[in-house]
């Protein structure tokens, strides 16, 4: 009984105890060049400490999901988006190519965090190596591919998630367009 006791008191106090809080959530595209990727978010990480004096936590997919058995974890990418402050999106040139990536944002916004709460951070593939000029091109196309953006053109990794998932965007837009537009 003693121990049915603690037992019972630990998983209570287990209950009730705040999760961690995790400042960022972070939105990216594995298809995209890891160095420029890893830079952008070093320069966000960087700013995030001078501004709050600590540095961030972040929620990275590789490292909190399950990677032997990924499509057990998915279902549960609405909780792990409401344990952070912020979502925090890198986006390279194929992010708005990856239906998953579109759908962390949708689900983001659409569990009523405010718009304010996404830092959208553009980057170009090899950014280092090129000309200024080169790299707010590459910049530009990465912002222009949000404003083209077309969910019947994007990709997952299994057919099945693609086809899954564009039958929740119909369902809560009533059409790709719909939430074409609202990308």
């Amino acid at each position: 009984d003693a121990f049915l006791s603690h037992s019972c008191a630990s998983i209570l106090r287990l209950l009730t105890l705040e999760p961690p809080p995790c400042d960022a959530f972070l939105s990216h595209s594995w298809h995209d060049e890891p160095e420029p990727k890893w830079e952008s978010l070093q320069r966000w990480a960087a700013q995030f400490t001078a501004t709050h004096g600590r540095p961030p936590t972040i929620w990275l997919d590789k490292a909190c999901i399950n990677q032997s058995n990924i499509s057990a974890s998915l279902p549960s990418i609405p909780i792990f988006l409401s344990g952070c402050s912020e979502l925090l999106v890198l986006a390279g040139s194929t992010y708005t190519s990856r239906l998953w990536c579109v759908i962390e944002l949708f689900t983001f916004l659409k569990m009523g965090a405010a718009l304010d709460r996404v830092t959208i951070v553009p980057f170009a593939g090899g950014a280092t190596q090129q000309t200024t000029r080169a790299a707010v091109e590459a910049v530009e196309a990465v912002a222009k591919s949000f404003a083209e953006f077309d969910a019947a053109e994007a990709r997952c990794f299994k057919r099945e998630d693609r086809e899954a998932l564009l039958a929740v965007i119909e369902d809560a837009y009533g059409s790709l367009s719909g939430f074409n537009a609202w990308v």
